[in-house]
């Protein structure tokens, strides 16, 4: 399988404008959540991948596979990237009207999300099994 993003492949939609929506792509509760994204994201101002499928360190300086692992990852063009509860507000304020509103809301308490974040993160396999989805392959690596 290709390895977007570093010359031997190309992510679908990829646009230099546009922000990478990185993400699980063996979780099902992560694939759930990256459709209901894409069906919101009227402006194409996201593309979304998987992390097994883009190589992060040709796109933002310190942004590693670990970390893509752990946590939903925004990388904006000139901008760096983000992790985790803020990746999420940052999506949502991509995305139009009321998501839009409802992220510039989230964003400055990101930070007092996170471990309610991470504890999602942590817990998604079992949560995507709880919800009928796809459960994730979670290594012992991660």
């Amino acid at each position: 399988m290709p390895n977007f993003l570093n010359g031997e492949g190309s992510v679908r939609g990829q646009h230099p404008e546009r922000a990478l929506l990185i993400y699980d792509g063996d979780c099902g509760l992560c694939s759930a959540l990256i459709e209901w994204v894409r069906q919101r994201d009227r402006g194409q101002r996201l593309t979304c991948a998987p992390y097994q499928h883009v190589s992060p360190e040709r796109l933002s300086p310190g942004l590693t596979r670990v970390a893509c692992a752990q946590a939903v990852c925004l990388v904006r063009p000139g901008h760096g990237h983000v992790t985790g509860a803020r990746a999420v507000a940052e999506v949502f304020c991509l995305l139009p009207s009321p998501w839009a509103h409802v992220g510039r809301l989230v964003r400055p308490w990101s930070p007092l999300l996170e471990p309610a974040y991470r504890l999602i993160a942590r817990y998604r396999h079992r949560l995507s099994a709880l919800l009928g989805l796809p459960t994730c392959r979670l290594d012992s690596s991660r």
